[in-house]
């Protein structure tokens, strides 16, 4: 898992670095890296994610170590990718994360809205990752296209957030591209790239408020949904109980009552037909054959 997990984080980060962060090529370098090692690793990639899950799956004492592991992997990954962008592209030619604004403004004001700016687009992006992550509020099970949706997720919020912060929202990614700019800045005086380490602050606790407030968000969509899907279970069996009454009837002439219980609808049927005719209820109605005593108390 861990190697997959490296390897794919490599991958999306050098990606973003040859293309210096272009929106269809993050997209896509996620589709890829997702694709190839998401079901072998979870493919989170973003540390952003990894606090999400963990808040969502609940399990404090039995994830910590595991949620970080991921994390660990993911910045190892993420430091590895920069030192092939170098090799590949030279320092001056690396993806620099810097907000557009950040030689008219550092103050305080501005940094909080930085990471404001990183907050709501990375919530946007993490509910998509969580949406179809989790099938009991996903729109789909198709593995293919939960990829593809999370993609297109990328694509639009790089494109949004790109004129308003440089569009990080992920704090992993962060670590490795403003750090490995700023040592490299101190080495090479000369170097353009020095990381403007003063924003690195907002780029990992802007993305991090956002994956748990994506997480909360997720969390009453269940809430929500397992409410709904009681009252529809509620709904279903009266529907359902009246309906296959009804057939019953009509196919195998059959008296009975109706009784609701504690556990719900309980049919009665009178036993006036031979096996085969029950044989032919159960194939129909999904009933389980019953004699009238077996309900007496």
């Amino acid at each position: 898992m861990a190697l997959y997990e490296y390897l794919g984080c490599l991958f999306f980060l050098v990606g973003i670095n040859c293309s210096q962060n272009d929106a269809s090529v993050a997209a896509l370098g996620l589709f890829i890296a997702a694709t190839l090692t998401g079901r072998l690793s979870g493919g989170h990639f973003n540390m952003a994610v990894t606090l999400a899950v963990y808040v969502v799956e609940g399990k404090w004492k039995q994830n910590f170590r595991v949620a970080l592991a991921i994390v660990f992997i993911d910045i190892l990954g993420a430091f590895s990718a920069m030192v092939v962008s170098i090799g590949l592209l030279g320092t001056e030619n690396t993806f620099t994360l810097v907000p557009p604004k950040e030689f008219a403004n550092k103050s305080f004001q501005y940094l909080l809205y930085l990471g404001l700016v990183e907050a709501f687009f990375t919530m946007i992006l993490v509910s998509t990752v969580l949406f179809v992550k989790y099938r009991q509020v996903s729109a789909t099970t198709d593995g293919m296209l939960s990829n593809l949706t999370v993609a297109i997720a990328v694509f639009v919020c790089v494109r949004m957030a790109g004129p308003l912060s440089g569009a990080g929202l992920n704090p992993t990614i962060a670590i490795a591209i403003i750090t490995t700019d700023s040592a490299s800045y101190s080495i090479d005086n000369s170097s353009s790239n020095n990381g403007h380490i003063i924003f690195l602050f907002s780029y990992i606790i802007g993305p991090l408020v956002g994956g748990l407030a994506a997480a909360g968000l997720l969390r009453l969509s269940q809430k929500i949904t397992i409410e709904g899907e009681e009252d529809d279970d509620v709904s279903y069996i009266e529907t359902a109980g009246r309906d296959r009454n009804q057939t019953i009837q009509e196919d195998g002439g059959l008296a009975f009552d109706e009784e609701r219980n504690a556990r719900g609808l309980t049919i009665q049927l009178d036993a006036t037909s031979g096996d085969k005719k029950n044989s032919l209820i159960r194939k129909r109605t999904g009933l389980e054959r019953k004699k009238a005593h077996d309900y007496m108390a």
